[in-house]
């Protein structure tokens, strides 16, 4: 049955898709900048040892919001847009109160909520973009969300980094937050659709895994401690990191048990990993994401503190990294949705990050004087494809690939992948960064990641693509990839 968001007026929806792409590119400018005012407030608050921890804190709760959002969202389609509008007010609010922080301490509390708008943008604003528009244009739509998403990787470091040098950390607030809240507005006057109409496609059934989500913040909580300050406060091979990894792992086995048991009532429904495609993006974004991460997080500080250069400069680095993809998303995009598949886009999107980042991190381990800023600013830029790729992977694969019962639940997964990615990674590498101080530690984190983005390849290699036909088709006989499978494109 048709989604009823795309009878709904065209300005509406218009006025909908601008919240949506307003919201990601304030959120998209506000986390890549992250990189450069984070060090500086913590240095500034007597901070610095926590900064790995401060990194990858950020996404905990949101880890656990996301799917709860994806769950009211699935049986409640009515509520999609206020649901989206909440989650972007409660970062608007954890922003605020980073702009007022009076110790480090209160820069990592907010910290912990400011994940939550992101990740409600990806797992409510997409469906609500595909189920606002026909499919093909929808991927065209989808694919402009990574233009979007761009902008706010290029104009967030840049201004952002200038701002810090003119006005100092807190004033970054002051401009973003308002950004974000006129995008809740936006959303919430936008498409709406009555309770009674919103019940044609409403699922039904089963409670909200609470017992699920605690275990999983659990392990996450359990997992980021031991791994951001095993060099520091809590050392490898001592009781309380050996202790917090025990924990950790007993916490994941119990989700396993819970999500096997449960299944499509389970905190991430287990229709996510039944579809084939749902799964094997999963696994993908974990990778990739934790990858990227890597690079964003760290050149900058790099920059900041090894080369001695301003923030702007060190904004610069991470601008430069969304260049590409503020000019091919939509073309990107389009491959994606005509292919049925986001394979082709990740593995030439990968080859570029990996030629550059390894030369990169060569370069830095062996001649670490010879290393200039815009050496670094080149190879940003042409690692920038491959964040172009995984960009809009995630922002339009789950919406072209995923067959319809699967794609809140599919969407709702990747997104946690884009929370989880990042923390493990930022823990793990940031972890090296600590241990090593950032003159190796850096170079030594580009290497480690380069090979998780390799890794990344291996899920890709199950992908199976779909075309709109067999999407509208399973639309309406209700089947997924774990019952009939959708036709197979011939391979290229």
């Amino acid at each position: 049955m048709p989604s009823p968001y795309l009878a709904q007026p065209l300005a509406r929806r218009v006025t909908t898709l601008i919240g949506v792409y307003l919201a990601f590119t304030v959120v998209i400018a506000d986390a890549t900048a992250y990189p450069t005012p984070l060090p500086v407030s913590l240095a500034l608050l007597g901070g610095t040892k926590y900064y790995a921890l401060a990194t990858a804190i950020g996404g905990v709760l949101g880890v656990v919001v996301v799917p709860l959002l994806g769950y009211l969202a699935t049986r409640n389609p009515h509520w999609r847009p206020a649901l989206l509008g909440g989650a972007l007010l409660i970062e608007v609010a954890a922003i605020a109160v980073r702009g007022i922080a009076p110790s480090y301490w209160w820069v990592l509390i907010a910290g912990v909520f400011l994940s939550i708008g992101t990740g409600g943008s990806y797992v409510l604003g997409l469906p609500l973009i595909r189920d606002m528009f026909p499919a093909l244009r929808a991927g065209v739509l989808l694919g402009l969300v990574g233009t979007a998403s761009s902008i706010g990787q290029i104009v967030g470091p840049l201004s952002i980094g200038k701002i810090i040098d003119l006005w100092g950390w807190r004033s970054v607030s002051w401009i973003t937050g308002p950004l974000l809240a006129v995008a809740a507005l936006l959303v919430v006057l936008g498409a709406r659709v009555s309770k009674s109409e919103g019940e044609a496609i409403a699922e039904r059934g089963g409670r909200f895994d609470t017992v699920g989500g605690m275990l999983l913040a659990v392990f996450i909580t359990c997992l980021i401690l031991p791994l951001s300050l095993g060099s520091g406060s809590m050392p490898y091979g001592g009781w309380r990191n050996s202790l917090c990894f025990a924990v950790s792992a007993a916490a994941l086995a119990g989700f396993t048990l819970v999500v096997r048991r449960k299944k499509g009532a389970a905190f991430i429904s287990s229709t996510a990993f039944q579809d084939r495609n749902s799964l094997a993006l999963t696994i993908q974004t974990f990778l990739s994401t934790g990858s990227a991460l890597t690079v964003l997080a760290f050149v900058p500080l790099y920059v900041l503190y090894v080369l001695g250069g301003s923030a702007f400069q060190a904004g610069l680095a991470s601008a430069l990294f969304a260049v590409p993809g503020f000019f091919l998303a939509p073309t990107l995009g389009r491959w994606i949705g005509r292919a049925g598949s986001a394979a082709g886009v990740i593995y030439a999107s990968t080859a570029f990050k990996v030629v550059a980042m390894v030369g990169l991190g060569v370069w830095m381990l062996a001649a670490p004087h010879s290393i200039h800023i815009w050496t670094i600013d080149v190879a940003m830029l042409v690692a920038g494809f491959y964040n172009a790729g995984a960009t809009v992977t995630v922002q339009t694969a789950p919406q072209i690939m995923l067959s319809p019962k699967a794609r809140i639940p599919g969407t709702a997964a990747v997104s946690m992948m884009l929370t989880l990615g990042p923390i493990t990674g930022a823990a793990a590498f940031g972890g090296i960064v600590t241990g090593h101080g950032p003159q190796r530690g850096v170079p030594i984190a580009i290497l480690a990641a380069s090979v998780a983005a390799v890794l990344a390849l291996v899920p890709v290699s199950f992908f199976r693509p779909v075309r709109e036909a067999d999407v509208e088709q399973t639309a309406e006989t209700g089947e997924t990839d774990s019952g009939r499978r959708a036709t197979v494109l011939p391979s290229h």
